[in-house]
This record gives structure tokens, C-alpha cells and sequence, in this order.
């Protein structure tokens, strides 16, 4: 067996008699942004990028939306706000605390809040997606932001 334990981590499975080898991926993280509002970093894993936001107490991210792909999401630390848009103009409204897990269908425009300081780990929606920002949200987004900042 080859000692190469900076690509792979070897696990002996003691009640079977066997051993089991499983893969560790590189994984590279890239800083997209760092301002007063917190961090945005990416890592990819097998071809899916995926999106750390660091979030302030009292800031806001997003005011986009995805029309390709579902963006999946799930609350690593602190709470959110979550305001989801859908294509009828319906805004539903949910406090997210950590370990809450959720879906946001593509075409729904979306934004959160952090009620505390937060992390949140998003994946699904493709990189040039993720740039289109829904003009009336990403206002509001914009404006609760401001509002922190002076």
C-alpha cells in the first residue's frame, strides 16, 4: 500500500477485515470579497462551486436570482432573516437559525439578513448566475446595508 497520505487517508475497517481507502480532495478556497458586511469565499469540489458568506450582525447579502438552477443553502453558524420572492411577487419570510438547511427555486428572487453574525454555505447555482442581481431586492439590499455602514 503506497504512503502517499497527502492525497488520500486510509481507514482500516477492523470488523471486516478490510481496509477501506477514500479519497481527500484538494480543496483551495478563494476570498471573492471582503468588506464591512463580512466575506465571501469559494472552494469547488468535483466541477460544484460552493459560496462561505461571512455576514455581520444587522447586513444583508444576495438580491439575485438564479433562472438556470435551484441554489441550496444551509446555516453553518448565528441566524438569519431569509426572504424568498416568488415569480407572482409573494415574499415568504423565515428566521433560519444554524443546522437549517434549505432550497431557493431557481426564478425566486432572494436576499438574507443576519440577525447575528452568520456563516452560510450556498452551492447549486452556476458562477455566471450568480451575478445577475434582481434590481428591486438587490435595492433593499443595498439600502439595509447603507444603513449599517454609516
Amino acid at each position: 500500500m503506497s504512503d502517499t497520505k497527502t492525497k488520500r487517508e486510509i481507514f482500516t475497517g477492523e470488523r471486516l477485515g478490510v481496509e477501506f481507502v477514500i479519497p481527500i480532495p484538494e480543496i483551495v478556497f478563494v476570498r471573492i470579497h471582503k468588506d464591512k458586511r463580512g466575506e465571501i469565499n469559494c472552494f469547488y469540489n468535483k466541477g460544484t462551486e460552493y459560496t462561505i458568506l461571512t455576514t455581520k450582525k444587522g447586513f444583508a447579502r444576495g438580491g439575485c436570482i438564479h433562472k438556470l438552477n435551484n441554489e441550496y443553502f444551509t446555516i453553518l453558524k448565528g441566524s438569519v432573516e431569509y426572504h424568498i420572492i416568488n415569480p407572482m411577487g409573494r415574499q415568504f419570510i423565515s428566521i433560519l437559525c444554524q443546522g437549517t438547511a434549505g432550497v431557493v427555486p431557481r426564478n425566486y428572487p432572494h436576499y438574507l439578513i443576519a440577525l447575528e453574525d452568520a456563516i452560510t454555505l450556498e452551492w447549486g447555482a452556476l458562477p455566471k448566475e450568480k451575478k445577475e442581481k434582481h434590481k428591486p431586492t438587490r435595492r433593499i439590499v443595498d439600502k439595509i446595508n447603507e444603513n449599517n455602514i454609516r
